[in-house]
């Protein structure tokens, strides 16, 4: 017959477990990379990328920043954060803090921001960052979800646009904006995407309208319309979701995150 044991040593076995389950969610937490997106939307951006990390959150802490101002300010905010405030962050430009991997990543649209817009990217790129930028704006990148474009559109001509296309409403307003994104998650993620990094992919590639840029320099980006940088991040977001193709894409440009999300999702 099995010993019955006493009410208070349940009580602080429970109690052991806990404290050794909480320990064990804290160090696995701590060995997850983090992501730090800063954006200059306060709605758009945000509601988007907080819509994605539900499907990351085994691999990738991601920590969202709303900024609220044009393209400079945004690098700005992320250096005086990460740079300035930890003697001069030395770790942080290798991309390495405390043995965790952690990467910022500065989203931002060109619209009517023609030299902060370049600065921005400039500043951006000798800290390190990784700039997802959006020529003219953020609704180019819902765009491509359904169809390729390389044409120029008037940036205020989007907001139509993506309600003939979705059928849903879209406005830059908190509840519509999340209504229309629950919609875009609806029909695409997780295991939709492969049409929309094409399209992105392939805009990049076939850039025609801008002559001081190309895939791997990026200078007078103002006259880069319509472009956007904003699937990378997204593609390192859904890695486990990605084709093989598109994984080694995103292994080549970032291989050191990669590693180690593909240590934590095996």
């Amino acid at each position: 017959m099995t010993k019955k044991i006493p009410a208070e040593i349940r009580k602080i076995q429970k109690e052991v477990k806990k404290y050794k389950q909480k320990r064990y969610q804290y160090s696995q937490a701590e060995e997850i990379p983090a992501i730090y997106i800063y954006t200059e939307g306060v709605n758009t951006e945000p509601i988007y990328f907080e819509s994605l990390k539900k499907y990351a959150e085994d691999y990738l802490n991601i920590k969202i920043h709303k900024c609220s101002t044009d393209p400079l300010t945004v690098v700005e905010k992320a250096v005086d954060d990460f740079y300035a405030s930890v003697k001069k962050n030395k770790e942080f430009i290798e991309k390495k803090t405390g043995g965790v991997f952690k990467q910022v990543w500065c989203v931002f649209d060109r619209d009517d921001f023609k030299t902060k817009f370049n600065n921005a990217i400039h500043k951006g790129l000798s800290y390190n960052y990784e700039i997802a930028f959006s020529n003219p704006c953020f609704e180019l990148w819902f765009y491509l979800h359904k169809h390729y474009q390389s044409s120029v559109i008037n940036r205020h001509n989007y907001e139509q646009d993506l309600e003939n296309i979705f059928g849903v409403k879209y406005k830059k307003k908190e509840n519509i904006i999340q209504l229309f994104i629950n919609k875009l998650l609806e029909e695409y993620y997780p295991y939709k995407l492969q049409s929309l990094f094409d399209n992105a992919m392939n805009l990049e590639y076939n850039i025609k309208v801008c002559h001081h840029c190309s895939t791997d320099v990026i200078n007078e980006c103002y006259n880069c319309d319509p472009r956007t940088k904003v699937h990378y991040l997204v593609m390192l977001i859904m890695y486990k979701y990605l084709s093989d193709d598109k994984k080694n894409i995103i292994k080549n440009k970032y291989p050191e995150i990669t590693s180690i999300i593909e240590t934590l999702i095996t």
